[in-house]
């Protein structure tokens, strides 16, 4: 880069500058805005070696020489000169940089302050000073400049990224909007851009409407003062359509690289890790007229979930769902108390205290009394103490309002006492004997509990309970209209219970507080394969990549599953070798028998329409947003929709119908009972039927699934039906019985991006193909010399007589417990050797090898029997069940799986060692 001596004025030179800043390698395939300064205009001037006083005046200097000493025609001729670079093939950077840079320059000395206007005058005033052009008011021939921003994108778009792309549009009037956009986001507010973005959850290259983004927005943005926050808010229709308009153009061209102002993770961590915890006093309050109070020692555990464990107590303490309760007596709370359990990860500790001040837990979640390490004012508190007399020096003193109340079951060594401090702050705290926080919010406004989404975002079938502490005889009002007044200090109301008819957004306020929150229920279903990593099921020498219902692995690699011989023997394939089994000569179930079409396959099958959500439908909705999650996450949502009665059994069944019909994965924490889990993106399979038939499967949600409804072409029908379990989703069918042309209905399926695999086959045969068998899976497994136990350890050993597990006895397959919910199984080897096995496989395998053979497998066309006490493979259920896009039903000790094909029976039983046996007239044919 050449220099120029102080003072000099060359335009060229200020121009070149300004393009190799801007149009520098660093800023390839990037968003950008034309963003020129005072600050930025001296860093170049340092570079041009100027001094800083001199930057400014020389930038606008060369300008003014550009117009060739006529200032009043500076817009024409650089309109002039624009056009010739623009018709002789934009070679080169393009001219007029610098005097589209001044334009900017004087947008950005603009008064921001939008109460009291931004309009053109306030705008050409500061162009006509820095370019030392008299008179007022817009230029001549300034309109020419919006043709000039128009070319340099062009010219941008010509080289595919290579310079950047700038994002202008309309911000403000007619004229000065193309400028004024590129001082809308500065350089350090671009990071917060970024942020909202990892705050709403987006991915690069997202799909959104500008109506939910600005819902997104609003909720980000509320509560915040910032220059965007003013923008966003202002009664300036035209200034928040632009802001929005600029989100929509970032989010497109955001390639996710910057990081967030802070870091967000979907679901919490799913490492395990020793966590430390402070235990708090809760007092329950019993009865009416005979009053009694129950202590505990209280201790919220993000972490533990209660499906981890299989016993009531641990060291004294009641295990909850992530929380952890001890009953305490008043001696116990005299001195500390200290919990640790390096299994769980927990480390907790209790500190006594002669005086604890407690107030209504609700806040928190918690039903009762809490201890807290603050005062709220206009709050009720109650005092437990020792020290009677202190106490009530100090609450006269302040001249508060108590009382002292009894309970039955108090010793005459404690007291306690109730007050509100009203609208006091305290004076002399350290006479309580300890240090307290005095809080002098009145008014707090908490949303607890629903099918939360994200940040302040719920479902809107299931919302928050709204929390209120304020005041007694507070108005609360909704959307600015009263609501009701408080009874009590603080109040919890469900947002079911309340006015609420539509999904929008939700302010609340009391006195002077407030606070929102969105509900929704029209999201769009955001999965993509770009950001899903295919779980990987190990077999020895196999690992086929497999996601939901989408195979990645080359079938042709495979060799045929099954070839026959005549109507009485066939070759059946397994883990490479080839076996001749005989056939039952009475059994005629192809996949593809002709005039056997859907509406043979037992489905109850009608017309797809919005409006049916099932509970099931409903979680696996809210799943399918959340994208993923612990199991901590689910077991509240499933606890939330099905009720408390049994839902750890109620989760169970949910997730092994959601992994069969490959709509979730889950990944087994180890030596636990709880799972992590992912939501597969769209994908479908070919159900074995002469009438071409897929069954959706994956992440969806309802919004999601109208989008497809208006895209059905003639030809083809989108059904469904609803299964006979109400905790399976709904089954979603397409089928074209028109054309009777897979190719067509393939084609569709490609125009709504949803992966599939079609050839001559179906996914039941493609999946089985790449599977291995049983005793591959388990020969695959380490063999290791034999673990000792302690006591601790609680043993048991599978029966095959009576199918169930024996206490106390050490067999062929056993399964240990411990009192922290740990669970290990092994497989004996022999005396010495044993292999850590999965407990469901490991049954399996144990039974697989009995001799004489179990009666485990029976079938009939296209009806397959399991006893129900043997729970195959997930991708064993998912070929099963992928047959006919249902789960099994449970009937006489046997789960029954419809619509399989006799090959897919033959080589399902041959591959997990177990005999086909034979159903004839409703008894076993053996």
């Amino acid at each position: 880069m050449g220099t120029v001596k102080k003072n000099t004025v060359d335009y060229t030179l200020w121009n070149n500058t300004l393009c190799e800043y801007f149009f520098s390698e660093d800023n390839q395939n990037r968003t950008m805005y034309l963003h020129v300064n005072d600050d930025l205009i001296i860093e170049l001037g340092e570079k041009l070696r100027l001094k800083k006083e001199n930057s400014l005046k020389s930038f606008c200097e060369s300008v003014i020489s550009y117009a060739r000493n006529d200032i009043n025609r500076i817009f024409e001729i650089a309109y002039i000169y624009g056009r010739r670079w623009f018709s002789q093939g934009m070679i080169g950077f393009p001219p007029f940089l610098s005097v589209l840079a001044v334009t900017v320059l004087a947008a950005s000395k603009m008064n921001t302050d939008l109460e009291e206007g931004i309009h053109g005058n306030n705008y050409y005033r500061r162009l006509r000073d820095l370019i030392q052009l008299e008179g007022s008011g817009k230029p001549r021939g300034f309109e020419k400049c919006n043709e000039l921003w128009e070319m340099l994108v062009k010219w941008q778009k010509k080289f595919k990224g290579k310079y950047g792309y700038f994002n202008i549009f309309k911000f403000g009037t007619e004229y000065i909007g193309y400028a004024r956009s590129q001082c809308l986001i500065r350089d350090n507010e671009r990071e917060l851009l970024y942020d909202f973005f990892y705050w709403a959850g987006l991915k690069p290259m997202d799909s959104i409407t500008a109506k939910h983004l600005e819902e997104q927005l609003e909720m980000y943005l509320y509560n915040k003062s910032n220059r965007l926050s003013r923008f966003f808010f202002s009664n300036e229709l035209k200034v928040k359509e632009s802001l929005i308009n600029l989100l929509l153009f970032e989010l497109e061209k955001w390639d996710g690289t910057v990081e967030p102002l802070h870091n967000k993770t979907l679901g919490g961590s799913w490492e395990h890790r020793v966590r430390s915890y402070n235990l708090f006093l809760k007092v329950d309050v019993e009865g009416t007229l005979q009053r009694k109070v129950n202590l505990s020692l209280f201790g919220i555990i993000e972490h533990l979930n209660k499906g981890d464990i299989n016993y009531t107590t641990l060291d004294g303490c009641e295990v909850l769902e992530g929380a952890i309760k001890r009953n305490v007596s008043f001696t116990s709370i005299s001195s500390d108390f200290n919990f640790e359990s390096e299994n769980l990860g927990i480390r907790a500790r209790f500190k006594a205290m002669g005086t604890y001040i407690l107030r209504n837990g609700l806040d928190k979640g918690i039903n009762g009394w809490i201890e807290r390490d603050d005062i709220q004012l206009s709050q009720n508190h109650l005092i437990l103490t020792r020290n009677s007399k202190s106490i009530e020096k100090w609450l006269k003193l302040n001249h508060y309002k108590f009382k002292e109340v009894k309970f039955t079951n108090q010793p005459n060594t404690w007291f306690f006492y109730v007050f509100n401090p009203e609208e006091k702050i305290p004076i002399n705290v350290n006479m309580i004997g300890r240090e307290f926080n005095v809080i002098k919010e009145k008014d707090k406004i908490i949303f607890n509990g629903g099918l939360k989404i994200q940040n302040d975002e719920w479902l809107f079938e299931y919302p928050p309970n709204l929390i209120v502490q304020s005041k007694r005889g507070s108005t609360i009002f909704l959307n600015g209209s009263p609501l009701l007044s408080t009874l009590e200090n603080t109040i919890s109301l469900g947002l079911r219970e309340l006015y609420i008819k539509k999904p929008t957004i939700y302010e609340f306020e009391v006195n002077t507080t407030k606070s929102r929150c969105l509900l929704r229920n029209d999201y769009k279903n955001r999965l993509s394969f770009d950001y899903f990593t295919p779980e990987k099921y190990v077999g020895k020498n196999r690992n086929p990549n497999i996601m939901g219902t989408y195979i990645y692995e080359n079938l042709e690699q495979y060799p045929p599953l099954i070839e026959y011989k005549g109507r009485e023997r066939a070759n059946l394939s397994s883990d490479g070798k080839i076996f001749d089994v005989p056939l039952n000569k009475s059994i005629e179930a192809p996949p593809f028998k002709s005039g056997r079409g859907y509406k043979k396959l037992d489905l109850d099958l009608v017309g797809y329409a919005q409006g049916l959500e099932r509970k099931i439908d409903i979680l696996f909705e809210y799943l399918s947003i959340r994208q993923m999650g612990n199991w901590k996450v689910f077991l509240e949502a499933v606890k939330l929709i099905f009720g408390e009665d049994n839902y750890h059994l109620t989760a169970y069944k949910i997730r092994k119908n959601l992994t069969s019909l490959g709509l979730v994965e889950f990944g087994r924490n180890p030596f636990s009972k709880s799972y992590n889990w992912k939501v597969v993106p769209p994908s479908a399979a070919i159900i074995p039927c002469e009438t071409p038939m897929v069954y959706l499967t994956g992440g969806r949600t309802r919004t999601f699934l109208g989008d497809i409804k208006n895209q059905v072409p003639v030809n083809t029908e989108m059904l469904m039906s609803i299964p006979k379990s109400d905790f399976e989703p709904l089954s979603i069918i397409f089928i074209d019985k028109i054309n009777n042309n897979m190719d067509r209905l393939g084609e569709f399926l490609d125009s709504i991006n949803i992966r599939f695999n079609i050839d001559e086959d179906y996914f039941a045969h493609n999946l089985l193909k790449c599977l291995p068998s049983l005793s591959a899976m388990v020969h695959s497994l380490e063999t290791r010399e034999r673990q000792k136990f302690n006591k601790e350890w609680k043993v048991s050993s599978w029966d095959l007589r009576f199918h169930r597990w024996i206490n106390g006895e050490i067999g062929k397959i056993n399964k240990y417990e411990n009192l922290f919910g740990q669970e290990r199984c092994f497989l004996l080897v022999n005396s010495t050797q044993e292999i850590e096995i999965d407990k469901e496989l490991g049954k399996l395998y144990y039974a697989s090898k009995y001799k004489p053979a179990l009666n485990i497998f029976k079938y009939s066309n296209y009806i397959l029997e399991i006893r129900k006490e043997y729970h195959l493979p997930d991708l064993y259920e998912r070929v099963l069940a992928s047959c006919i896009g249902q789960c099994p039903v449970i009937e006489r000790g046997y789960r029954i799986y419809r619509n399989v094909p006799y090959d897919i029976a033959l080589i399902v039983s041959l591959r997990l060692g177990f005999n086909l046996n034979y159903l004839k007239r409703g008894r076993i044919n053996e």
